[in-house]
């Protein structure tokens, strides 16, 4: 018996038969899309995971990498660092960034103060409203969109 059928019978492993086949249905299915398979994956081996490429090289977990991403195009990455996480955890966050993906920059927005005034007028704009009829769809269509 070769190491992969030892593998496939382990019940600790046979979870991982499962997303390993949907993985390469939608690979067969979709040969262009860009596959991400992301998880506590630290008892997968590289050989389970056909076609695919592991982008995350430092421990997640102490000294062990448990936490893998594995991809279908690692070109769409260019950073990914594992940082501390957020929540109460053990592991560490995996953060992978795309190429091209825009950095922080700094943006100064003009807004309009909202005052009670203008609360109180909005309100009384509203209760002049009769909701109980519908606008006529022509005319809906002439007037600007309010979000533009």
């Amino acid at each position: 018996m070769d190491d992969l059928e030892d593998r496939s019978r382990s019940p600790e492993l046979s979870q991982f038969n499962k997303p390993c086949d949907c993985v390469a249905e939608l690979s067969h299915d979709y040969p262009l899309a860009n596959i991400i398979l992301a998880a506590d994956l630290n008892q997968l081996h590289d050989d389970d995971v056909v076609e695919r490429t592991e982008i995350v090289s430092q421990p997640t977990r102490c000294a062990s990498l448990l936490d893998r991403v594995f991809v279908s195009n690692p070109q769409l990455y260019s950073t990914v660092r594992v940082v501390s996480s957020v929540v109460k955890s053990d592991h560490k966050a995996v953060v992978a960034m795309p190429s091209g993906a825009a950095g922080k920059t700094r943006q100064k927005r003009a807004f309009r103060q909202r005052t009670p005034s203008h609360n109180a007028s909005f309100l009384l704009h509203l209760a002049s409203i009769d909701l109980g009829t519908r606008p006529d769809p022509a005319e809906l269509a002439q007037m600007p969109d309010p979000q533009q």
